[in-house]
């Protein structure tokens, strides 16, 4: 996801996706953890409770301080079938902006959240497009990687261009957030 919050990416179910809140540093990649209410938004309008094609977002915020972290998971389903079934929070769909710009069709807002590093993003049941956006008066995400960009020409006649976002290097699915939390 990027930093700007101009576009949304596609995530494949079960491989989450991080929305980083410190700046990425390898060397120093917890500094200046952030504050601030979240929304999160999903969904394809073309999805369907029935069959299974609408996900589930599971969410793992990791906050604290950097010798007390803490990891706070939330699930949130707008499928009231399977709410009743799992015990997630149903979800509601989408009435405001920028929601509508992004195209998509749910949303859950974290608000209050205090220093926190590191939110993992985890779409359950079916792929989906997913955004984020910070509430008003709150401090902007940082960049969430680059783009990159390159033009070819060949002949001098016809020109391509492809452009392609690199988000910073991920934990390992199945790692998370052990990887974070070992001694």
């Amino acid at each position: 996801m990027r930093g700007d919050n101009s576009s949304v990416n596609e995530i494949t179910k079960g491989n989450p996706v991080y929305i980083w809140t410190t700046n990425y540093s390898a060397s120093n990649p917890w500094a200046d953890p952030w504050s601030g209410t979240l929304t999160i938004y999903w969904g394809d309008p073309g999805g369907s409770c029935a069959n299974n094609t609408v996900a589930a977002l599971e969410v793992s915020v990791i906050s604290g301080s950097r010798t007390n972290p803490t990891l706070q998971r939330y699930a949130y389903d707008p499928c009231s079938g399977r709410t009743s079934q799992t015990g997630f929070v149903n979800s509601g769909a989408i009435t405001t902006s920028p929601a509508g710009a992004f195209g998509l069709s749910y949303e859950i807002s974290l608000p209050s959240l205090t220093s926190v590093f590191l939110i993992s993003v985890n779409p359950l049941y079916a792929n989906t497009r997913v955004g984020a956006s910070v509430g008003s008066g709150d401090q902007p995400l940082p960049f969430q990687g680059a783009n990159i960009t390159s033009t070819g020409t060949a002949d001098n006649q016809v020109q391509r261009k492809v452009s392609v976002f690199q988000g910073f290097p991920q934990i390992p699915a199945d790692l998370f957030p052990y990887a974070l939390f070992s001694p």
